[in-house]
């Protein structure tokens, strides 16, 4: 397969294609995917396939969505795509291809409840995915399993901003986190979290979904992946009646109610991580500290100053609703 796709991959890594391409015998359309990874379509009379050229970083991106996706494989869900080929070395980015797989892709919350249902069903799968009946070398996702490494995340976000661009109302949530009595949870059996909840990496179809998108993918909590979801910027237009039907089913489903109290607390530390979040990128944009291989906006300060105030409304609204006490 290597030696069959090449020639492919060398003319999509000497230039950057805007519109859809036909070469050779492949007709190829970039596809809008993340910030860190350009997406290609490519297909001829007996493939269908993406491709993706990922930046290069400390996550190991490429090995973890190769690993991710055969780890799925092996345990026989088919809720994915099927990895074909792992290029770490050859090319400036590390290039993941995979089958591609058909449905629909919208940038908007579950619609109906048979979607929601959907929705809380494929993470109940993937987190079905032990990390100690694989031998793989995945590694853990960087994201908290632990109150520690909620502090530790937070410390994170707030030692990359300098103290004087921090704003009062980030420091006082913190506070308020850090406040909360909160006692130590024994460290959940390590499962496959995919741990990137963008709503456009869910391909509905019917039946079962399928979930692309896996370079952020490894070892962790699994509750901490519904978690991520909740406080995820795509949904920021549901509200907390979801979200407590969202921790009750997904609870139901993997027969761990004790599970939503963990939830919760990971989620109230999210909200105040992205208010750290959106305040750092505003200080790193303009000063060029945040490169990306896909160019932002011209609206990216409103967008995120709209955000930031989203987050920190929601976060003080949860604070006093007291919900994980």
């Amino acid at each position: 397969m290597h030696k069959l796709l090449q020639p492919l991959l060398d003319f999509l890594s000497a230039q950057r294609i805007a519109e859809p391409t036909t070469w050779d015998r492949w007709q190829i359309t970039p596809i809008r995917g993340g910030a860190n990874s350009l997406v290609y379509r490519a297909t001829a009379p007996e493939n269908d396939l993406a491709i993706k050229f990922m930046v290069r970083d400390g996550r190991q991106r490429a090995q973890r969505e190769f690993c991710a996706l055969t780890a799925l494989h092996q345990s026989g869900l088919a809720i994915a795509p099927s990895s074909i080929l792992l290029e770490d070395t050859g090319y400036a980015q590390s290039v993941m291809v995979q089958s591609w797989l058909d449905g629909q892709v919208i940038d908007a919350p579950p619609a109906s409840e048979a979607e929601w249902q959907r929705l809380v069903e494929q993470h109940a799968l993937i987190h079905s995915v032990a990390a100690d009946k694989t031998d793989l070398p995945l590694r853990a996702v960087i994201s908290p399993n632990s109150l520690a490494g909620c502090h530790q995340a937070l410390q994170t976000q707030l030692q990359s901003i300098p103290v004087e661009k921090r704003t009062p109302e980030l420091q006082a949530l913190v506070e308020r986190f850090y406040a909360l009595p909160i006692q130590a949870w024994p460290t959940a059996p390590a499962m496959l979290c995919h741990d990137d909840a963008n709503i456009t990496n869910f391909v509905r179809r019917s039946g079962l979904w399928a979930t692309v998108d896996w370079e952020n993918s490894g070892w962790g909590d699994p509750t901490f992946d519904i978690a991520d979801l909740m406080a995820h910027p795509g949904y920021m237009t549901v509200g907390h009646d979801r979200w407590h039907w969202v921790v009750q089913t997904y609870c139901d489903m993997i027969g761990q109610p004790i599970a939503a109290r963990r939830i919760w607390i990971y989620y109230q530390m999210m909200l105040v991580w992205w208010v750290a979040r959106l305040e750092r990128a505003l200080y790193e944009i303009p000063a060029g500290l945040d490169p990306r291989l896909v160019e932002r906006p011209p609206t990216w300060q409103r967008d995120i100053l709209n955000k930031r105030k989203h987050y920190v409304d929601r976060a003080v609204q949860l604070f006093e609703s007291r919900v994980i006490h």
